[in-house]
């Protein structure tokens, strides 16, 4: 199980951070770079981005002071907690396979277990959480949340033996914390034990009922969980409160809430079944209409499996049971809490997979046990066996495809405006990756259609700028420019790119100001002084410009000591004071990008104009004094 998880997303080895997320939270912050008090007590305390995740932040950190800013680390580390996840799912599923088979030969149990382990984990359904590194908070909560169960299978097998728990509650609680400080997703944890309590544990109801006092000791066993699952969403909803993503009830009233929550529903269920058109952003059309075609027939799905699971609930109690784990799984992800501009993800159903898999496993351990045996029937039985070892290869080499979409940022949006080209969200984000490759009509192209679809989209209108400005048409990009501005004005990166097109339209003052305020709004970042610092220098105030290029070094090699970018905003200061001094400057600049592993094109086009300024300065050092004049 730990090898063919491997194996299924390696590829994702190769992928470098996206413009998805990644880009805000690791090549943007300083904050998370090393595990000193200062980044600790940010990361307990951080709502960045908005999910509230100490833990999982802790292990980027880790990953800081192993790798640096190379991406093949943090990829390495998220694989490795998702093979671990996979490992430990594979001991839960045996525990409960061997309750809900009493009698079944070890063999069986060992196959429907590592069936369900496989399914679970080599689903191309994985790939965003493995794969994307930001969702490096699915992979540690799913290992603490196999942790968990394990603990209380445990504690419940001693309980039942006569014996104490001994530290198994316990360990189970701890563990339950640890999910809930890597990812709140997992707050439903609680509601699930109490579903296995009743399947496959047949603890619920106990000896004299639901009354019974039997029955009150495994509810209050829940109590301690259930603490410190309102205590994680408390922080998760506290955390995502400043940024503004929650919709209001005025703004997404409540049927369509339950609307967008069943369509989730039967959404994840049907790429389940089948995985195809996987994509990172399934965006969310408003006004949602809950009477449209979709939303109807999701609601029936989810009525039809509901009514389903509580008819046959006798006969086939393993159907309830999942059916059961898999809504209050979802629900905490689903559109009743509706927070940012997906009517679902893919990574939301890495936990409630969890319960369609050990179905599965179940399957496959009654399979096994009449092939073993030798029963009637066993020809079937071994041909759903070996057609069950066909389809998790099929679906290790759909995930190993499925993660080559995240090698880089244009491969996503390509990928996400292909399955969606009426989407305006991904043609932005292909639009901001084609303008960092330094493909500028291409870019151009998407920001104009993605205005097409939404002519007030701040992020459009900037990157439509940007590119416009850079495509030397400097003063058609002023006026997006400001208007991206004025829509959403405390944004520090449209501060600091209207800056960039002032700069190029010659209003030099005006651009001096937005990079200020960019650095305002973002304090311990350095870009803003850079290029406040370097424009001044145009300008030829040359002690201004070197107060600022001070002051933004100070921030920079705060953060990272050896930051190539002070290095090319000392060259580009004192090209005109101190030549001498731009040329060493250019020279360290020059020496830290060559051990940048993996430079993008931008980066490779930076080094390509410092090679060029370089020459002329050093030509200009070598030339007689009458010929340079």
């Amino acid at each position: 199980v730990l090898l063919l998880s491997v194996l299924a997303f390696l590829p994702g080895l190769f992928g470098q951070f996206v413009n998805w997320d990644d880009d805000r939270n690791f090549l943007q912050n300083l904050d998370y770079r090393g595990l000193g008090w200062a980044n600790l007590r940010w990361m307990l305390t951080t709502s960045h981005m908005g999910p509230w995740a100490p833990l999982s932040w802790v292990t980027l950190g880790a990953d800081y002071l192993l790798w640096g800013m190379r991406p093949r680390g943090y990829h390495l580390t998220s694989l490795l907690f998702h093979s671990a996840a996979a490992a430990l799912f594979l001991l839960v599923a045996r525990r409960l396979l061997r309750v809900a088979q009493p009698g079944a030969p070890e063999g069986a149990l060992r196959i429907g277990a590592v069936g369900a382990a496989l399914l679970f984990a080599v689903h191309p359904l994985r790939a965003e959480s493995v794969v994307w590194i930001t969702e490096r908070r699915d992979v540690v909560s799913g290992a603490f949340y196999m942790l968990t169960v394990l603990a209380y299978l445990r504690a419940v097998e001693r309980r039942q033996a006569g014996a104490r728990p001994g530290g198994f509650y316990g360990a189970s609680l701890a563990c339950f914390a640890a999910a809930v400080a890597s990812k709140s997703m997992v707050v439903s944890l609680p509601a699930v034990l109490l579903i296995l309590d009743i399947y496959p544990l047949r603890r619920l109801p106990g000896e004299g009922g639901w009354r019974g006092a039997a029955t009150r000791r495994v509810l209050a066993e829940k109590i301690p969980f259930l603490l410190v699952s309102a205590a994680g969403a408390a922080a998760a909803f506290a955390a995502l409160r400043p940024w503004g993503n929650m919709l209001s009830l005025e703004d997404f009233g409540v049927a369509e809430r339950l609307a967008v929550s069943a369509y989730g529903l039967a959404f994840y269920l049907g790429k389940t079944l089948l995985p195809q058109g996987l994509s990172p952003l399934y965006s969310l059309s408003r006004p949602v209409d809950p009477l449209a075609l979709p939303f109807v027939v999701a609601g029936a799905v989810v009525l039809g499996i509901s009514l389903a699971a509580v008819m046959a609930g006798r006969r086939w109690p393993f159907l309830g049971a999942a059916w059961g784990a898999y809504v209050v799984t979802v629900l905490p992800v689903a559109g009743l809490f509706q927070n940012g501009p997906q009517i679902a993800a893919d990574r939301y159903t890495y936990l409630p997979a969890l319960g369609w898999a050990l179905l599965a496993g179940a399957g496959l351990c009654w399979c096994a046990r009449r092939w073993l045996a030798g029963a009637a029937g066993r020809g079937p039985a071994g041909a759903a066996l070996a057609a069950a070892a066909v389809l998790v290869i099929l679906l290790a080499a759909l995930a190993s495809r499925q993660s080559l979409v995240w090698q880089d940022s244009i491969t996503l949006w390509r990928h996400a405006v292909g399955l969606d080209p009426g989407s305006m969200r991904p043609r932005v984000y292909l639009g901001g990756a084609l303008l960092r490759a330094g493909w500028l009509a291409p870019a151009t192209r998407e920001f104009e259609t993605a205005l097409g679809l939404d002519p007030g989209d701040p992020e459009a209108l900037i990157g439509l700028a940007v590119t416009l400005a850079l495509s030397q048409r400097a003063q058609e990009a002023v006026a997006p420019a400001r208007e991206a501005a004025r829509r959403r004005p405390g944004e520090a990166e449209i501060q600091y790119h209207l800056g960039e097109v002032l700069r190029l339209a010659g209003q030099r003052e005006e651009a001096l100001a937005a990079y200020r305020e960019s650095s305002r709004l973002r304090p311990r970042s350095p870009a803003g002084g850079y290029r406040a610092a370097a424009t001044l220098a145009e300008m030829g105030r040359a002690e201004e410009a070197l107060a600022a290029l001070a002051e933004a070094q100070r921030l920079g090699r705060a953060a990272d000591p050896a930051d190539p970018e002070a290095e090319r905003a000392a060259a580009l200061v004192h090209v005109q004071s101190d030549p001498a001094l731009s040329v060493e400057a250019w020279e360290r600049y020059l020496s830290l990008m060559r051990r940048v592993p993996d430079p993008s094109l931008r980066e490779m086009g930076k080094m390509m104009e410092a090679i060029v300024s370089l020459d002329a300065l050093r030509g200009q050092q070598r030339a007689p004094a009458g010929s340079r004049q």
